[in-house]
């Protein structure tokens, strides 16, 4: 009974997962830029992460409970084997250094995997899942809900996402290589690295609010599962924003401790505020982000997981990263050496061309 109860759960975990999975996937159809693109198929890769976990957790429990036969759970396995070969050790990079974390990677790598983040990886990714997900609904009595009511998200012409060629600008962040028509600086120095990331996480986290603005209040599922998408990259960026900024962590140190290194001037402004955090809130956001957002716990039931994302204070959530953002530009008008950071995203004029140096998402 026990058995059956946890096998139940898998299930119901896996429904979901497909689900999110069809959802974004059905994003790279909507009309919006290729940073956002890129940005919100993060997901789609944290998703196959789970899936990767959960799917055989299903199989063996389905094997063991005498469901399927021993010939349907080695086509499983041979199929759940085929998309981990195609993830592990190369697109898992997308989710540890972009996705679910915010890490340290080497420029050539970060170009790499940004620029394989495109329509035909989610092409080919896709149909090996569809593949996996075929397969158990071929099992008595299982069935996936589908995200079957697709239509366009009515994005404001004056958005963010909205796809349309920018004027040049400045762009610091990490990721600027990737903007259409944007000046991109190599940074020269770790302290200047560790800005660039943050610089990333809050171009990321304005794209993820962005998302949930323009599928607020959804009517379709389709529009419901990018709402949930978009919220759980704001908890996966947050967290992200928050250790790059004061935790130090075996991937690196934060950006508190390379200013306090370097006699940064601002040093002493971000450690003040650090030291005004909000631990409840902080406490809140990781657990969503650790349970849902970026791992899907495997000890709880769905609906308890789902249960605490909706019990999250949006609002608060929102407020807060906004306050951290404005006191890391604070931070960087009070020494020469980082207000260059100010000008990320600043317009430089028409008259100017520049090349883009990226593939298109739709290649």
């Amino acid at each position: 009974m026990f058995g059956e109860l946890i096998m139940n759960n898998d299930i119901k975990k896996l429904d979901y997962i497909f689900r999110l999975i069809d959802a974004i996937y059905l994003f790279r159809n909507e009309k919006v830029n290729d940073y956002c693109k890129r940005a919100m198929m993060r997901s789609f890769f944290i998703q196959i992460d789970n899936l990767t976990k959960v799917a055989p957790r299903v199989k063996n429990s389905l094997y063991r409970n005498g469901v399927i036969n021993a010939v349907l759970k080695r086509g499983l396995e041979t199929q759940i084997q085929k998309l981990s070969t195609s993830y592990d050790r190369s697109y898992d990079v997308i989710r540890d250094k972009l996705g679910a974390h915010s890490q340290p990677i080497d420029f050539l790598s970060l170009y790499r995997w940004w620029n394989a983040i495109d329509y035909s990886a989610i092409e080919i990714f896709y149909g090996d899942i569809k593949e996996i997900q075929t397969m158990f609904e071929s099992i008595h009595d299982i069935r996936f809900l589908n995200v079957s009511d697709y239509s366009p998200i009515n994005i404001p012409s004056n958005s963010k996402l909205y796809q349309v060629e920018v004027v040049p600008s400045i762009a610091f962040d990490r990721l600027g290589f990737s903007k259409s028509s944007a000046a991109y600086m190599i940074s020269s120095h770790p302290t200047q690295d560790k800005a660039q990331i943050i610089l990333s996480i809050i171009d990321l986290l304005e794209v993820d609010f962005a998302v949930t603005a323009v599928t607020n209040n959804p009517s379709t599922i389709y529009t419901k599962m990018i709402f949930d998408i978009a919220w759980m990259l704001v908890t996966i960026d947050l967290c992200s924003l928050i250790d790059n900024l004061f935790e130090n962590t075996v991937y690196d140190i934060s950006l508190l401790q390379y200013w306090k290194d370097n006699d940064i001037i601002g040093y002493r402004y971000l450690s003040n505020v650090g030291s005004q955090r909000k631990p409840d809130l902080e406490s809140s956001v990781r657990n969503l982000r650790n349970t849902f957002a970026a791992h899907i716990d495997d000890s709880r039931a769905l609906e308890d997981i789902y249960s605490q994302y909706n019990e999250l204070d949006m609002i608060s959530v929102h407020d807060y990263s906004v306050m951290l953002i404005n006191t890391f530009r604070d931070a960087c008008r009070l020494d020469i050496r980082t207000k260059n950071f100010l000008t990320q995203n600043m317009s430089l004029g028409d008259g100017l061309e520049i090349s883009k140096v990226i593939n298109s998402f739709e290649n």
